[in-house]
């Protein structure tokens, strides 16, 4: 079985959850009809992942939605999904470690959230875009950079990276704008507001970006995946309010649910989600292969050891002699083949999802 680590890093209620559940409901449309699966792969995640869709599911039956109804993260927690391909047991498990937004920026958390950051060879930002592009006017940029975290976030990623490329590891960074539905008109939105989101991504997120990688070396790849989170949603307002007990500026936004030509309210759809959920596995599958290359060099030359520590700790548990060893290989690299195959089979026919895609330059 492959399995792969992923940590989630993102600001207080930004919807790290929210994003998950869109991960596997995405992966569960998109591939049906065909030999892939996407499924919760223990019952604490299928039943998070059940709360969560249900309260997202009761706001929107209200003809609104209000992301601070949303309970955010109180402890660290580690939700997984399971990926199946073809006939047999050829299965990908995505292991997701999520924590509470406020351990960021507090030093008390900071080696707790190293600890769970340096397992994983792809870390997942989700970036709150209505804040993004409505936020920073009426001079509260520096209110969107405190809420954003970026200080810490930049911190946390450059000491990510730095430990996993001394150790001869991947760190894989993919940059996921959440609740996307206003701004671009590929899934009933209004209007594109796509190149503006985009740009102002990259001037937000420019620092974080360049510390990573000076920290992961020349061959780091940033991603940006937009992904609309919620469905059926179209922002009325975003203003910033002042909270009486604290004194504290707080951005508040409305939503309200989009309805079709008779009044009824569209049904949800999820957009975007599915180009992130196959870099996961695209990435997953190529660095397995590499293994399986670098394996196959130690046995015909015993006194090499290029595998990482990384892979070693995945592999501790393999044994045996040669033909035993190399028996073993070859069976993966069968199962490993076939996964590819069958997820490139399932992901030929590229929707606009993928349109929105780009490789940070």
């Amino acid at each position: 079985m492959i399995t792969w680590d992923i940590t989630m890093l993102g600001s207080q209620r930004v919807g790290k959850t929210s994003l998950l559940t869109s991960l596997q409901r995405a992966g569960s449309a998109y591939f049906r009809g065909t030999d892939v699966s996407v499924e919760p792969a223990d019952k604490e995640t299928r039943d998070a992942f059940q709360r969560n869709d249900n309260l997202m599911l009761g706001e929107l039956a209200q003809r609104k939605f209000s992301p601070n109804t949303l309970p955010g993260t109180a402890e660290l927690v580690r939700y997984s999904l399971t990926l199946r391909a073809g006939k047999g047991d050829r299965q990908m498990t995505l292991r997701f470690t999520d924590f509470p937004g406020g351990w960021m920026h507090t030093h008390e958390n900071h080696d707790r959230v190293l600890d769970a950051m340096r397992p994983s060879p792809t870390v997942i930002v989700p970036i709150d875009a209505t804040l993004l592009i409505h936020g920073p006017g009426d001079s509260h940029a520096a209110r969107v950079v405190e809420l954003l975290q970026l200080t810490a976030l930049a911190e946390k990623l450059e000491a990510w990276a730095d430990f996993r490329t001394q150790q001869g590891d991947p760190a894989n960074l993919i940059l996921v704008p959440v609740k996307c539905e206003s701004f671009f008109n590929d899934n009933g939105g209004r209007t594109d507001k796509s190149g503006q989101l985009l740009n102002t991504v990259q001037r937000f997120y420019v620092d974080a970006v360049r510390r990573y990688r000076e920290a992961a070396g020349p061959g780091a790849r940033v991603l940006y995946a937009p992904v609309d989170t919620i469905g059926p949603i179209e922002l009325v307002e975003a203003e910033w309010t002042i909270e009486e007990a604290s004194g504290v500026a707080k951005f508040v936004p409305t939503y309200r649910v989009r309805s079709d030509g008779s009044g009824r309210p569209v049904s949800r759809v999820i957009m975007g989600a599915e180009p992130v959920l196959a870099q996961l596995v695209h990435d997953a599958v190529n660095l397995h292969r590499a293994f399986l290359r670098e394996e196959r060099g130690d046995l015909e030359d015993q006194g090499r050891r290029r595998r990482s520590n990384w892979f070693k700790r995945i592999y501790d548990d393999w044994s045996g002699n040669r033909d035993e060893r190399e028996g073993k290989l070859r069976e993966l690299d069968g199962d490993i083949e076939r996964m590819a195959q069958s997820v490139r089979s399932a992901t030929q026919a590229r929707g606009p999802q993928w349109a929105r895609v780009r490789q940070w330059n």
